[in-house]
């Protein structure tokens, strides 16, 4: 039986399986669908992660950190210059339904636009 402050969880479970067995869901991908922040912080640092990395759905990090509400997350990905192309509607409609305010979201963004970019295309907190 789901809840109806918390949404439904038995869905957001079947859903995040879905993203961990999906063909091409990376460590990062899950890790971000899951808002395990340690491991996203461990793979942002790792050489050549691939930010924006897309399942077989077409799923990226970014796009399933805001779609689980992982505010957290997505202030990493973004930090580190992962694209908000495509998950960006996405993100807004997640957090803001789930009361997030807008203000936060637009923080967390410009945060990680404000940030140089190292040659190597990262970007330096």
């Amino acid at each position: 039986m789901s809840n109806p402050e918390n949404g439904n969880r038995s869905d957001d479970g079947k859903r995040l399986v879905r993203v961990m067995l999906a063909p091409g869901s990376g460590p990062l991908i899950v890790a971000s669908a899951m808002g395990h922040v340690p491991i996203v912080k461990q793979l942002l640092a790792a050489p050549g992660i691939s930010l924006d990395k897309r399942n077989s759905a077409g799923e990226t990090a970014m796009m399933l950190a805001s779609r689980y509400g992982h505010m957290e997350v997505v202030e990493l990905l973004c930090e580190a210059g992962a694209s908000t192309e495509g998950a960006l509607d996405e993100a807004i409609a997640s957090l803001v339904s789930q009361g997030t305010p807008m203000a936060d979201i637009n923080a967390a963004c410009a945060a990680g636009r404000a940030a140089p970019r190292t040659p190597a295309g990262r970007r330096n907190a």
